[in-house]
């Protein structure tokens, strides 16, 4: 039983290995021998989980990513909003950061474009993979909360390779907790759409509006802003993602999740 389980897990990961060394070395040729750009890379890693997470969903209809179910997009998008605004206002309020410029320019906003798709891709890449498939095939044999939680640490593992990582103690730490909160989106809803939502939020809405940098890069954005005080607070060079005041939002949102999986369970 734990060899079904942990073969499929190795191939899935050999698959995103591949298939990222492929589609770099083609940026790379491209570029004319130059290393890929943050967009390139990201955007390799994205469809390298989306390739990985497909192939090793084979044998599934992914039933989660049914197009009647992409309603559910919307409202994770908000929920992504709402979080990432209230850990920015809560930030900027205890002067974690000042609000130095607003721009709103043509070539902004073909930036903004830019992001947003590539943060799309990231977001069904990474949901595809470690929700879709990661932790359904960890399930099979375990208790959901214990193939949430090991699904979560690959998760965070997978980004411990980010700048900034290790900028202060809670980027680790809320990058698991929302790995567990998309588990518990994806329950409630049986979809990706509605993590899907949530994670692309996220992560547009911390670089793009609020002027954070992303899991350690930087990116344009409507709000121009510079950190102040301990990078406890205001996550430093990695972004909200590493703040303390960011745990305590995503904490309160996981038990509220938590909360409504278990009412949905029981019902």
């Amino acid at each position: 039983m734990v060899k079904r389980i942990r073969s499929p897990l190795f191939i899935a990961i050999i698959l995103f290995a591949i298939s990222t060394g492929v589609i770099m070395s083609l940026f790379i040729a491209l570029n004319q021998g130059k290393s890929p750009s943050n967009e390139q890379m990201m955007f390799a890693t994205a469809v390298a989980f989306i390739l990985a997470g497909a192939i090793a969903n084979r044998k599934n209809k992914l039933s989660t990513l049914s197009w009647v179910r992409m309603s559910h997009l919307i409202p994770g998008i908000l929920l992504g909003i709402v979080l990432m605004g209230i850990s920015f206002l809560i930030i900027w309020v205890t002067g974690g950061v000042d609000i130095l410029a607003t721009s709103f320019t043509s070539d902004l906003v073909r930036s903004l474009l830019l992001q947003f798709g590539i943060f799309f891709l990231v977001a069904c890449g990474e949901e595809l993979f470690f929700r879709g498939f990661v932790y359904e095939h960890l399930k099979t044999n375990r208790t959901p909360l214990r193939a949430a939680l090991i699904s979560s640490v690959f998760f965070t593992i997978f980004h411990m390779g980010n700048p900034g990582i290790f900028t202060t103690p809670f980027t680790l730490i809320n990058i698991f907790v929302i790995g567990m909160i998309f588990i518990y989106l994806k329950e409630i809803s049986k979809s990706l759409w509605l993590p899907i939502g949530v994670h692309l939020a996220w992560n547009f809405s911390q670089g793009g509006i609020f002027g954070f940098h992303v899991s350690g890069e930087h990116t344009d954005s409507v709000l121009r802003t510079e950190s102040t005080g301990p990078s406890i607070f205001n996550g430093g060079d990695f972004g909200a993602e590493g703040s303390l005041l960011t745990t305590v939002v995503v904490l309160l949102c996981c038990w509220i999740c938590y909360k409504q999986y278990k009412k949905k369970t029981v019902n």
